[in-house]
Protein backbone atom coordinates (compact mmCIF):
# COMPACT_ATOMS: atom_id res chain seq x y z
CA UNK A 1 0.00 0.00 0.00
CA UNK A 2 1.17 3.55 -0.52
CA UNK A 3 2.19 5.86 2.28
CA UNK A 4 -0.06 8.91 2.21
CA UNK A 5 -1.76 11.14 4.78
CA UNK A 6 -4.79 8.87 4.53
CA UNK A 7 -3.11 5.48 4.35
CA UNK A 8 0.10 4.35 6.02
CA UNK A 9 0.56 0.68 5.35
CA UNK A 10 3.11 -1.82 4.08
CA UNK A 11 2.20 -5.41 3.26
CA UNK A 12 4.89 -8.02 3.80
CA UNK A 13 4.08 -10.75 1.31
CA UNK A 14 4.36 -14.26 2.73
CA UNK A 15 2.28 -16.08 0.12
CA UNK A 16 5.21 -18.01 -1.39
CA UNK A 17 6.46 -19.06 2.06
CA UNK A 18 3.05 -20.26 3.25
CA UNK A 19 2.04 -22.43 0.30
CA UNK A 20 0.61 -25.68 1.60
CA UNK A 21 0.37 -24.40 5.18
CA UNK A 22 -3.05 -24.66 6.80
CA UNK A 23 -5.02 -21.47 7.28
CA UNK A 24 -4.77 -21.75 11.05
CA UNK A 25 -0.99 -22.25 11.01
CA UNK A 26 -0.55 -19.47 8.47
CA UNK A 27 -2.47 -17.08 10.74
CA UNK A 28 -0.12 -17.86 13.63
CA UNK A 29 2.93 -17.35 11.43
CA UNK A 30 1.60 -14.05 10.08
CA UNK A 31 0.93 -12.84 13.62
CA UNK A 32 4.47 -13.74 14.69
CA UNK A 33 5.98 -12.07 11.60
CA UNK A 34 3.96 -8.92 12.28
CA UNK A 35 5.24 -8.79 15.85
CA UNK A 36 8.80 -9.32 14.63
CA UNK A 37 8.53 -6.53 12.03
CA UNK A 38 7.16 -4.04 14.56
CA UNK A 39 9.93 -5.00 16.99
CA UNK A 40 12.54 -4.45 14.28
CA UNK A 41 11.07 -1.04 13.37
CA UNK A 42 11.18 -0.06 17.05
CA UNK A 43 14.76 -1.31 17.38
CA UNK A 44 16.10 0.38 14.26
CA UNK A 45 14.41 3.73 14.93
CA UNK A 46 15.61 3.72 18.55
CA UNK A 47 19.13 3.54 17.06
CA UNK A 48 18.30 6.46 14.72
CA UNK A 49 18.44 4.20 11.68
CA UNK A 50 15.91 3.30 9.03
CA UNK A 51 14.79 -0.33 8.76
CA UNK A 52 14.09 0.28 5.05
CA UNK A 53 16.48 -1.13 2.45
CA UNK A 54 18.70 1.54 0.86
CA UNK A 55 17.92 4.02 3.65
CA UNK A 56 20.60 4.99 6.11
CA UNK A 57 20.97 6.58 9.51
CA UNK A 58 18.58 9.41 10.27
CA UNK A 59 19.82 12.97 9.90
CA UNK A 60 20.60 14.55 13.26
CA UNK A 61 18.04 16.83 14.87
CA UNK A 62 18.29 20.54 14.26
CA UNK A 63 19.61 22.55 17.21
CA UNK A 64 16.16 24.04 17.85
CA UNK A 65 14.36 20.68 17.80
CA UNK A 66 17.07 19.04 19.89
CA UNK A 67 16.45 21.70 22.57
CA UNK A 68 12.69 21.02 22.44
CA UNK A 69 13.22 17.28 22.87
CA UNK A 70 15.72 17.79 25.66
CA UNK A 71 13.35 20.13 27.51
CA UNK A 72 10.57 17.52 27.18
CA UNK A 73 12.89 14.90 28.73
CA UNK A 74 13.05 12.83 25.54
CA UNK A 75 16.78 12.97 24.93
CA UNK A 76 18.39 14.49 21.89
CA UNK A 77 18.27 11.64 19.38
CA UNK A 78 16.49 11.52 16.02
CA UNK A 79 14.55 8.42 17.05
CA UNK A 80 10.94 9.44 16.27
CA UNK A 81 10.00 9.46 19.95
CA UNK A 82 8.90 12.88 21.12
CA UNK A 83 5.41 12.09 22.38
CA UNK A 84 5.69 8.28 22.13
CA UNK A 85 2.54 8.08 19.99
CA UNK A 86 3.53 7.35 16.39
CA UNK A 87 5.71 4.22 16.63
CA UNK A 88 3.44 2.58 19.25
CA UNK A 89 0.52 3.22 16.85
CA UNK A 90 1.94 0.61 14.45
CA UNK A 91 -0.32 -2.43 14.16
CA UNK A 92 0.15 -5.77 12.45
CA UNK A 93 -2.91 -7.04 10.59
CA UNK A 94 -3.10 -10.46 8.93
CA UNK A 95 -4.12 -10.29 5.28
CA UNK A 96 -4.62 -13.01 2.71
CA UNK A 97 -1.16 -12.62 1.15
CA UNK A 98 0.78 -11.80 4.31
CA UNK A 99 0.83 -9.27 7.09
CA UNK A 100 0.23 -5.54 6.84
CA UNK A 101 2.07 -3.13 9.11
CA UNK A 102 -0.07 -0.04 9.38
CA UNK A 103 -1.11 2.98 11.34
CA UNK A 104 -4.84 3.61 11.56
CA UNK A 105 -5.00 6.67 13.84
CA UNK A 106 -5.58 9.83 11.77
CA UNK A 107 -3.07 12.14 13.47
CA UNK A 108 -0.38 9.46 13.60
CA UNK A 109 -0.89 8.68 9.88
CA UNK A 110 -0.16 12.33 9.06
CA UNK A 111 2.98 12.31 11.19
CA UNK A 112 4.10 8.98 9.68
CA UNK A 113 3.58 10.18 6.10
CA UNK A 114 5.55 13.32 6.91
CA UNK A 115 8.49 11.38 8.37
CA UNK A 116 8.48 8.71 5.65
CA UNK A 117 8.52 11.24 2.81
CA UNK A 118 10.28 14.17 4.49
CA UNK A 119 7.50 16.62 3.63
CA UNK A 120 8.09 19.28 6.31
CA UNK A 121 10.73 17.46 8.39
CA UNK A 122 13.91 15.64 7.41
CA UNK A 123 13.10 12.24 5.93
CA UNK A 124 13.28 9.54 8.59
CA UNK A 125 11.68 6.61 6.84
CA UNK A 126 10.59 3.79 9.12
CA UNK A 127 8.18 1.93 6.84
CA UNK A 128 8.79 0.74 3.27
CA UNK A 129 6.55 2.09 0.52
CA UNK A 130 5.55 -0.93 -1.56
CA UNK A 131 4.20 1.28 -4.35
CA UNK A 132 7.81 2.35 -4.87
CA UNK A 133 8.99 -1.28 -4.64
CA UNK A 134 10.68 -0.76 -1.30
CA UNK A 135 11.23 -3.45 1.32
CA UNK A 136 12.88 -3.97 4.68
CA UNK A 137 16.64 -4.34 4.99
CA UNK A 138 18.05 -7.82 4.20
CA UNK A 139 18.93 -8.45 7.87
CA UNK A 140 15.23 -8.08 8.77
CA UNK A 141 14.11 -10.27 5.87
CA UNK A 142 16.53 -12.99 7.01
CA UNK A 143 15.00 -12.89 10.49
CA UNK A 144 11.54 -13.23 8.96
CA UNK A 145 12.67 -16.17 6.82
CA UNK A 146 14.23 -17.89 9.85
CA UNK A 147 11.07 -17.35 11.92
CA UNK A 148 8.78 -18.64 9.17
CA UNK A 149 10.98 -21.70 8.59
CA UNK A 150 11.13 -22.54 12.28
CA UNK A 151 7.37 -22.18 12.65
CA UNK A 152 6.49 -24.17 9.54
CA UNK A 153 8.91 -26.92 10.64
CA UNK A 154 7.43 -27.13 14.15
CA UNK A 155 3.75 -26.74 13.32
Amino acid sequence: MPITKNKVSFTYDLSDKLEGVSTRKAAKIKKAVGELLISEIESFTAKQTSPVKSQRAFKPLSDAYRAIKKKAGKGMKANLRLKEDMIPALKAVNESEGVAIKITQALEKKKAENHNHGVTVPKRQFLPDDVQGQDFKPVIKKKVDKLVKSMTDEL
